[in-house]
């Protein structure tokens, strides 16, 4: 990179470092093409390379003691460039972690809720059915019966127990469907009594 003729590397970085806003304006304007260029590398397409960039130049400047002892000032700029870069890409990392667990535990909540109702209007429906299709209904559904160990506990045929069950099913979900209202997504409704 050619710098001014005026400024040698060294002695640029040396005035600088002794607070010549001038010689700072003259770092900037002859390595900003080459920082902007890394960081487009590290980071194409990324709306923050500006910001990064002005970053890094900041950084410089609020440190310029330090420049003096820079050996290889491209070098240099690379590795800060790589390091903001890095960190920005950490930052975004963490941040998405974040709303992602946000999204989750409002979902999460929301899911809850609706489940919640959904539970409640099948229960309001199981009082509408006859006492035969609810006992049988709840041995399967709430205890996990088979339809034989449920023939036997209420003294029944298999083909009862399943025309109970399916008659509890279709009442449960005629009931349900009629008391929704258009928050309660209707997966939900088969998801708990149908499962």
């Amino acid at each position: 990179m050619q710098i001014d003729q005026s400024y040698k590397e060294n002695e640029l970085l040396m005035q600088v470092s002794q607070g010549d806003e001038k010689a700072f304006s003259t770092l900037v304007r002859n390595y900003s093409g080459q920082v902007y260029g890394f960081l487009l590398k590290l980071l194409p397409g990324s709306y923050l390379v500006d910001e990064i960039a002005n970053d890094i130049f900041l950084h410089m400047w609020l440190r310029r003691e330090k420049l003096p002892e820079i050996r290889n000032l491209e070098t240099y700029l690379y590795v800060i460039s790589r390091n903001h870069a890095l960190n920005v890409i950490k930052k975004s990392l963490r941040d998405q972690k974040r709303l992602k667990m946000y999204i989750h535990d409002d979902i999460l909540t929301e899911t809850n809720t609706l489940k919640d109702k959904a539970l409640d209007l099948v229960e309001e429906a199981l009082i509408h059915l006859s006492a035969q299709q609810r006992n049988c209904w709840a041995l399967s559904r709430r205890k996990g019966k088979s339809y034989k160990e449920i023939e036997e506990i209420l003294g029944i045929t298999r083909n009862t127990v399943k025309s109970h069950i399916m008659a509890a099913n279709a009442s449960i979900i005629k009931y349900v469907l009629s008391q929704i209202d258009t928050q309660l997504p209707e997966f939900l409704i088969f998801y708990f009594f149908l499962k």
